[in-house]
Order: C-alpha cells, then structure tokens, then sequence
C-alpha cells in the first residue's frame, strides 16, 4: 500500500500480515528449490563457498 512504501526501510517501518506471509512463502519457495537442487553439495558458504575456496562469486 502507499502507507507502506512511505515508511520502507525506515525508522519505523511497517508491513501488513498479507504481504510478510507472501515474503515468508516467497522466501520458503526459494530455499527448498535450492535445496531439493543439491545447491548446498560441494561445500557452503561458510567453508567459502560451494567449491570451499574463496568467497562466493569471487575468484578462488
């Protein structure tokens, strides 16, 4: 709504019920595809990345 996008990412942001429930659904969706792909096989992102060397995205 035009009450929410006035107050997005500011001190005293606001979100209704409906739009942080489709987020959570949004957000959901997305880890279990990347998980049902094996996204996470090879390393993490804690190790440096799937390969386990270097930072994600970035050379070794």
């Amino acid at each position: 709504t035009a009450e929410e996008l006035a107050t997005m990412h500011g001190d005293d942001e606001r979100v209704s019920i409906d739009t942080l429930t489709e987020g959570l659904r949004i957000l959901y969706r997305a880890v279990t595809d990347v998980v049902a792909e094996g996204g996470a096989a090879g390393g993490s992102v804690a190790a440096g990345g799937p390969t386990g060397q270097g930072s994600p995205g970035g050379p070794p």
